[in-house]
């Protein structure tokens, strides 16, 4: 990738992002939903990527690395609107 398609990559991301619409906490649930379906849809891709690069075993794969960040993915999906709620500060 040239150096002046990253940075107009990067420019569009800073564009969308200062309109506003990531603040929403619908669109972040659904962000992570996108996330957690695309894990496990590539879970084998991932799991030869990981023997590939670090030599982990299916197994060690799953448990350190997917089904961890599974598991983060779930607790956010969960918890999201509960951990954006503006708290009261003096």
């Amino acid at each position: 990738m040239e150096k002046e398609q990253i940075e107009l990559m990067i420019n569009c991301q800073r564009e969308y992002f200062s309109q506003g619409e990531t603040l929403d906490v619908k669109f972040r649930i659904k962000c992570l939903k996108k996330l957690r379906d695309t894990i496990k849809k590539k879970e084998n891709d991932i799991i030869s990527a990981l023997y590939s690069d670090l030599g982990k075993s299916d197994y060690e794969s799953y448990m350190c690395e997917i089904g961890m960040a599974l598991s983060e993915i779930t607790y956010l999906i969960k918890n999201t609107k509960k951990l954006s709620k503006k708290e009261k500060r003096k």
